[in-house]
């Protein structure tokens, strides 16, 4: 139980170490849209002043036209995001050598090779003095009719450290 300052309710973390499987339960796509918006399952509460470690799993489809765009989002200010490891089997380094940041990387966009692919992220997060939602965010970086997704079996997995 975490204590969320005077005024405010108290909430239930997980213990230091132990990991939370988020695992996306259905496909979900887009058509003719390019705004990067949060998954509707991929995505968790993070408390103010706690430190975590975020591996997330996801297999995406695209089109050549449409191509992938996605970003992480989380709470405002966060001390430290340190991205250790960044896999697109796709082929993109965007992320690859991000560390030691204040903010959130966005916006990296995927080449688009009209068949499934696959993005690996492995990131600790030292996050500030604001609470808030962590999420994986996504959308085509070009306006397509052909859909764009994240698909069923995707996953976010979190610890406490």
């Amino acid at each position: 139980l975490t204590s969320n300052g005077a005024g405010a309710l108290p909430t239930f973390q997980a213990a230091s170490g132990t990991w939370t499987t988020v695992l996306k339960p259905s496909d979900e796509t887009v058509t003719s849209d390019t705004i990067v918006t949060a998954d509707t399952d991929l995505q968790f509460s993070m408390a103010a002043s706690t430190n975590y470690r975020i591996r997330l799993k996801i297999f995406y489809v695209t089109t050549g036209t449409a191509d992938f765009r996605l970003s992480i989002t989380g709470p405002a200010s966060p001390t430290r995001v340190h991205i250790a490891r960044w896999h697109i089997s796709a082929g993109d380094s965007t992320f690859s050598s991000v560390t030691n940041l204040t903010s959130y990387p966005s916006n990296a966009q995927l080449p688009g090779s009209g068949t499934n692919g696959f993005i690996y992220m492995d990131c600790v997060i030292q996050n500030g003095a604001n609470a808030g939602t962590f999420s994986f965010d996504w959308a085509q970086a070009t306006s397509s009719a052909n859909p764009t997704g994240v698909e069923e079996g995707s996953s976010l997995e979190y610890a406490v450290i």
